[in-house]
């Protein structure tokens, strides 16, 4: 019962571990890693438990080891570095990084892969042993000429969805299922402590190699052209040329040029010993430039063609008791060239082509290019001789010139006459002196004007005495009553004859104003030139203007025109007029008689 009751919890936990590992599997591979880091310590010879043979998708294919692809023991000084763009413990990519990676851990931020160019590179390899970022654009889409694989390490969960790739759940949108590949079976596809402790052997194998010669800033006597021409050195049975720099040669801001690199695959290997002297950090600020065995020149650029890379830059420490630098190197310039530095920490700041080999990169600014080292030839650089010029034919003798004639003597020209001496110009008198003016007096002082007087005041006008009162004129008296006044007679008035006329019954009166009667214009002729007592009166009369009204209302009209004498005269404008006078002067006569009468009372 015992036994059934342990095995029961046993199996139980087991299938616990086995559900999570499905829901997370990072947490398993972690605690795996742990215990075997903790047992690689204690140098226990218990063997772990590997809960990764159980997680491992069988979906992906085992990655195998890098000797697969490029064969045991590479005839090369970087060995299976060789062939990687960056090689390195560590890389953190914040900068475009045109070529395939070897690393122990990825923090990529940015796109890499090996550009495709020229169409010569058949398969692009990478290996990513731990992941901690990749963006989705990562590597380089396959075609037709080109292929890829990339091995992750078993400790990052890969899956397959959909034909789609996915790595610790982040999508990789560039490869193809058939290009991914695994560490299975605790198998590495490349071992990186084996690897860094090869590497840096060879490093301090490098810097002790006999130098062809030792450099130093005083050697380059022109600083704005500094060369170091490979032709002048022998290469070693190894068809190796070594050079030595001192620390601050590649310290200085002028450029270096390496003059001879071979441009074909084969050729003699270029080795540059860097001392960097014991610096924490060391910076290279010279600008590296190639120039080919040819004559042309090389510069920084994307390609898939490495035949022309000879180039190997190992830095080291002549302070260091391994040897080996650990400082910081700093890439401050544009390099060309392989650089060598396993225990170094690498940043590049500038383009940059070659591989990188140290224990930590980080591509910071500029582009990095992949251009693989090339080693292992017997060949040495071959560099062409001048063209030695032909020899020049010689020139056929020229002829004998002729004698010229003798020319005629010239004729001996005349002595000119002396010039006459120009007379001496007489000397000017001097001015008179001007006379000094006269300061000009003083303007007088303007007199103060007088004030003028204030006017007297005006007198006030006296007061005029009171007018005096008008008299009041005494009341007229009353008129005595007219009754008592004696009226005057009614003066007589001359008999005016009418003389008789013949009317023609069938006549009838003009009533135009214009037309008078003759015997009306006889009497108002005598009534008013001719009659004494009419004249009379009018001259003593003065109020004569006004004529009392004509009561015409007693005048009757005489409808029958045809009596003749009647006392009533034809009404006519004309006669009217002149009835009206004679009434009025009669009027006036009476009212003067009548006024006179009372004044005299």
């Amino acid at each position: 019962m015992r036994k059934r009751v342990i095995m029961t919890a046993t199996g139980l936990s087991v299938g616990r571990m086995l559900v999570y590992s499905a829901i997370y599997r990072p947490f398993i591979s972690d605690l795996v890693k742990s215990e075997q880091v903790w047992a690689a310590s204690n140098e226990s010879s218990v063997k772990v438990f590997d809960i990764n043979a159980v997680l491992v998708n069988d979906a992906i294919n085992d990655g195998g080891r890098v000797q697969d692809d490029f064969g045991e023991k590479p005839n090369n000084l970087l060995s299976y570095a060789a062939y990687f763009h960056i090689f390195a413990r560590e890389a953190t990519l914040t900068a475009h990084t045109n070529g395939n990676l070897a690393v122990q851990k990825l923090d990529g931020r940015v796109n890499f892969g090996t550009a495709i160019h020229e169409g010569t590179l058949e398969k692009d390899i990478y290996y990513i042993e731990n992941l901690v970022h990749c963006i989705e654009s990562s590597f380089v889409v396959k075609n037709d000429t080109r292929g890829n694989k990339v091995v992750f390490g078993d400790s990052v969960l890969l899956n397959i969805v959909n034909g789609d790739v996915f790595a610790d759940n982040r999508k990789i949108n560039h490869l193809d299922p058939s290009e991914l590949f695994q560490d299975k079976n605790n198998n590495k596809y490349i071992n990186f402590d084996e690897m860094f402790s090869s590497l840096g052997i060879q490093s301090n194998k490098l810097s002790q190699r006999t130098p062809n010669a030792e450099l130093n800033n005083d050697n380059f006597t022109d600083e704005n052209n500094r060369v170091i021409k490979l032709q002048d050195y022998e290469p070693n049975e190894r068809n190796e040329i070594v050079i030595n720099l001192t620390a601050k040669v590649l310290a200085k801001d002028r450029p270096l040029i390496i003059d001879g690199i071979s441009k074909e695959k084969v050729g003699t290997t270029v080795i540059i010993n860097v001392d960097t002297e014991g610096q924490a950090e060391y910076s290279m600020s010279s600008p590296i430039k190639i120039k080919y065995n040819d004559g042309g020149d090389r510069g920084n650029k994307n390609t898939e063609i490495f035949d022309d890379n000879h180039l190997l830059w190992n830095f080291y420490d002549s302070n260091s008791s391994d040897g080996l630098y650990h400082g910081l190197i700093r890439i401050d310039a544009t390099f060309q060239g392989s650089l060598l530095a396993p225990e170094a920490h690498v940043e590049a700041y500038h383009n940059f082509d070659g591989n990188i080999v140290a224990n930590t990169v980080k591509i910071v600014n500029g582009e990095s290019h992949r251009w693989d080292f090339q080693d292992g030839s017997d060949t040495e650089t071959d560099f062409p001789d001048p063209e030695i010029p032909e020899t020049p034919e010689v020139p056929e003798e020229p002829e004998e010139p002729e004698i010229p004639e003798v020319p005629e003597e010239p004729e001996i020209p005349e002595v000119p006459e002396e010039p006459e001496e120009p007379e001496t110009p007489e000397v000017p008198e001097e001015p008179e002196e001007l006379e000094t003016p006269e300061v000009p007096e003083e303007p007088e002082e303007p007199e103060t004007p007088e004030v003028p007087e204030v006017p007297e005041q005006p007198e006030i006008p006296e007061k005029p005495d009171e007018f005096e009162e008008p008299e009041v004129p005494d009341t007229p008296k009353e008129p005595e009553n007219p009754g008592d006044s004696e009226i005057p007679e009614e003066p007589k008035f001359p008999e005016i004859e009418v003389p008789d006329l013949e009317v023609d019954p069938g006549l009838e009166p003009e009533t135009d104003s214009a037309v008078e009667s003759p015997v009306l214009e006889e009497v108002d002729e005598r009534a008013t030139s001719n009659d004494p007592v009419m004249m009379s009166e009018m001259d003593n009369d003065t109020d004569m203007s006004t004529e009392a009204p004509l009561d015409l209302a007693s005048v009757e009209d005489t409808p029958d025109k045809s009596v003749v004498g009647s006392r009533f005269l034809p009404k006519t404008q004309t006669m009217n007029r002149e009835i009206l006078r004679v009434l009025g002067m009669a009027l006036g006569v009476f009212l003067a008689i009548f006024r006179f009468i009372r004044k005299k009372n």
